[in-house]
């Protein structure tokens, strides 16, 4: 039987100064790359990165993970907190081997994000559900309550992006004007991260992955 998932939890103010890397998503490729490594930390066999209007009204990235248990959903988007540590210590301490072997673990993307766009919302289910449940969460990181609900989809999680740097008006402009150059250059980063991953799959199972 696998073992549970950590909870999501809150880094004490002190140990923030030293885990955290204050990083700010600056555009499209910058923001899927955060959620992709959100939705990989979750062990899925499949990911979906979609984009509306070439990423300017949406970006929604979907996969067939773990799920987030319920106890940690209104702390998805809260500033540094995360399940991979708790302090500065675990980053060297035999407990954390898998977590810091994981893509993310300062609790700054879902919160950086959430300050940038209009909103972010979530459709998570674990196995031990019988139902999908939706969320939004605000610019304050907040859930926003009389929005969540309970929503059909299998295991995993969707993470959707709504007008990101809407928070930003001159940001905002300058992002949808170059957008087209931006889906280029996200396409170019989706294929080399592709390209890592067979290669850690080929070195892993130590068999020739198939394309």
């Amino acid at each position: 039987m696998a073992a549970a998932a950590a909870s999501i939890k809150a880094i004490a103010p002190s140990e923030v100064r030293q885990i955290c890397a204050g990083q700010v998503v600056v555009d499209l490729g910058g923001a899927v790359k955060e959620l992709l490594e959100n939705a990989l930390d979750a062990k899925p066999r499949c990911i979906q990165v979609r984009l509306h209007d070439l990423g300017a009204s949406l970006i929604e990235v979907i996969d067939d993970g773990a799920g987030v248990p319920p106890p940690d959903r209104p702390l998805l988007c809260a500033k540094h907190a995360t399940s991979k540590l708790t302090n500065f210590d675990d980053l060297y301490s035999d407990k954390t081997d898998e977590a810091v072997c994981s893509f993310g673990f300062r609790g700054e993307a879902l919160f950086s994000l959430s300050q940038l766009c209009d909103k972010v919302s979530f459709i998570t289910r674990t196995a031990q559900e019988s139902m999908g449940e939706y969320l939004e969460f605000d610019r304050s990181s907040t859930v926003v309550s009389k929005a969540t609900k309970k929503q059909a989809r299998e295991r995993g999680t969707t993470v959707q992006v709504h007008n990101l740097f809407a928070a930003l008006p001159v940001r905002r402009a300058d992002f949808v004007k170059r957008i087209k150059s931006q889906r280029i250059k996200l396409f170019k980063m989706l294929q080399v991260s592709a390209k890592k991953s067979l290669g850690g799959e080929r070195r892993r199972s130590g068999r020739r992955a198939k394309a």
